[in-house]
């Protein structure tokens, strides 16, 4: 999707143009079409032949209401077969305790 520049209230997702990552979200909240929020991926890191943000923001009118930093990134580890199947979900641990 795409917006004019300077549009910040069309429905928009970002990339950066030289490393083709996904970079930003712009969309109506859940709870108010009449608010934004901006979901911005940042510290990307390049690992295992790919990339992976490790920082996740969201802002909701110029204010961040919630944010995420990930430590400890591993690639290409070997998850259980459960991981994905909702039956198992809550016996099956996919994240370091």
């Amino acid at each position: 999707m795409g917006a004019a520049k300077g549009d910040l209230n069309s429905k928009q997702f970002w990339v950066d143009k030289n490393r083709l990552l996904f970079v930003r979200l712009f969309e109506p909240t859940r709870t108010d079409a009449a608010k934004f929020q901006d979901v911005r991926f940042e510290d990307y890191r390049e690992m295992a032949g790919g990339w992976v943000a490790a920082r996740v923001e969201v802002r909701v009118d110029d204010k961040m209401i919630f944010s995420e930093d990930y430590s400890d990134i591993l690639c290409n580890v070997k998850l259980a077969p459960g991981t994905f199947d909702a039956k198992q979900f809550n016996d099956t641990h996919w994240e370091k305790p």
